[in-house]
């Protein structure tokens, strides 16, 4: 498992760069700006959940999990900077949700991934829905927390990739069957 390495992201920002070549030297300079920036805001987040016990890894994952009890964070390693620090957020944006506390939690989503955690099957349209809330709520609270440490964000492009996201969940809402983790 990797931690955060500020140096290494910045040197992979410079590859990236010299890997565009000349052909659009215009939008390749502003893709590099953008990892930059993104590689600041994940410095930042990664601070801001050590400041909080939470360990951050980043993996071979498909996107993003947070491991409620471990208190761990996993990202996937292979993808672009921003989307990383976009992740990362929606995923500390869970922590924050259960750093509410279980009340607030079982009150405002009765359904939904505790009834996982509590070895409860979720199959039904309550824990569908329960779960879609929380992933609503966890997006917003990441978006608050970027605000609240100074981190610039592509509102753009972080609802574009909030947006595939949540379709995906709408889409899984909608098959029949059991869930395993969402």
């Amino acid at each position: 498992m990797a931690p955060f390495d500020r140096e290494k992201w910045l040197k992979r920002a410079r590859a990236r760069l010299s890997r565009r070549g000349e052909e659009d030297r215009a939008s390749a300079l502003k893709a590099h700006a953008e990892d930059y920036l993104a590689i600041d805001g994940l410095r930042a987040t990664t601070e801001w959940a050590r400041s909080k016990d939470i360990i951050v890894d980043f993996i071979k994952v498909q996107s993003g999990r947070f491991h409620s009890q471990s208190r761990r964070i996993e990202v996937s390693a292979h993808m672009a900077p921003v989307l990383q620090l976009y992740i990362l957020l929606h995923e500390l944006g869970h922590f924050l949700i259960e750093d509410e506390g279980p009340t607030y939690v079982a009150d405002r989503f009765p359904n939904g991934y505790r009834r996982i955690m509590d070895d409860v099957p979720g199959r039904g349209p309550l824990h569908k829905v329960d779960v879609i809330a929380e992933e609503f709520d966890a997006w917003s609270r990441g978006l608050t927390l970027a605000k609240h440490l100074g981190i610039e964000v592509d509102r753009q492009v972080f609802d574009d990739v909030r947006a595939r996201y949540l379709v995906s969940y709408f889409k899984w809402a909608t098959r029949r069957g059991r869930v395993s983790d969402g």
